[in-house]
């Protein structure tokens, strides 16, 4: 009986240090995998978890970062922001197309987080822009996602394809329709790829655009030579008489003529002027001084 008693302490201590460990495992765990793996816009809701996941992060290193960052040094140097680790990973180590468990690329952080010069770095490295990671998005996707135009401009000019679609088949031509990024869709037009792919509810860019009231986007797709066909019922009584004109015309790419504001506030046409494809609406004419320059 003594000897039965004697062999029960070490057992119930093992099942004790068992559960503390998966204790540990998951409180240190859980705050690093929810930061990476939320979205911002819903992450930035979740104040308490923001801040376990500083205090884990950056007092007691995480488990699961600690996992993540032996197993994966450039993505974890880029999560980090810290470009020292980054330029210190030896170029036959980086291995920058790689993807980690939660299938991402170094550079499609660095893309999400509007990293430029981690994005630069990667690039100049041998990253592909076009390395699909989760849910079918792409670095170029991630980019405008979340408002990084200026990355989404360099990713495109390293040969980013803003055709390629996730998996609810979205492109980056939707997402810079809608963020209302003309700059960026006249870059895409310059690089001739399409502007008039449908995602999978057979929406064009041009839908998004008419649904956000994007009239720069709109503007743009125009004169860019998009196709003028839409779904979606435009919301603004000068956006829907710029789209008739526009499908009354049957011209690609459109313009239409401009009024414009005179010193004494009478409205004329600007002689010989159309601006291409502008709402026609009254406008002074500084609106269009360097235009596209």
């Amino acid at each position: 009986m003594a000897k039965s008693r004697k062999n029960q302490v070490p057992f119930m201590f093992v099942i004790i240090r068992n559960m503390m460990v998966i204790l540990w495992i998951l409180l240190c765990t859980s705050p690093a995998i929810w930061q990476i793996m939320t979205s911002d816009s819903c992450y930035r809701r979740y104040s308490m978890w923001r801040a376990s996941t500083k205090i884990v992060g950056d007092s007691s290193l995480p488990f699961y970062d600690l996992l993540h960052k032996l197993r994966y040094p450039a993505h974890n140097a880029v999560i980090r922001n810290s470009m020292a680790i980054l330029a210190g990973i030896p170029k036959d180590q980086l291995k920058p197309d790689r993807l980690d468990n939660f299938a991402m690329t170094p550079l499609a952080y660095a893309a999400r987080y509007g990293l430029e010069e981690a994005l630069h770095y990667l690039l100049a490295n041998g990253s592909s822009p076009n390395i699909s990671v989760y849910s079918g998005t792409t670095a170029l996707l991630l980019a405008v996602e979340h408002g990084h135009a200026k990355l989404a401009m360099m990713l495109l000019e390293s040969g980013a394809d803003a055709t390629m679609a996730n998996a609810a088949g979205v492109t980056c031509v939707h997402l810079a329709a809608r963020n209302n990024f003309d700059q960026l869709l006249a870059k895409i037009a310059e690089l001739e790829q399409s502007l008039n792919g449908k995602d999978s509810a057979g929406l064009s860019p041009l839908d998004y655009a008419i649904e956000m009231n994007a009239k720069k986007a709109i503007i743009q797709l125009a004169a860019s030579g998009a196709e003028c066909s839409f779904l979606k019922t435009p919301k603004e009584d000068n956006i829907a008489v710029f789209l008739k004109r526009w499908q009354e015309s049957g011209t690609s790419p459109f313009s239409v003529p401009i009024l414009a504001e005179t010193e004494d506030s009478r409205y004329e046409p600007l002689s010989d002027a159309k601006i291409p494809a502008e709402l026609p609406v009254n406008v002074k004419p500084h609106t269009f001084r360097n235009r596209g320059e």
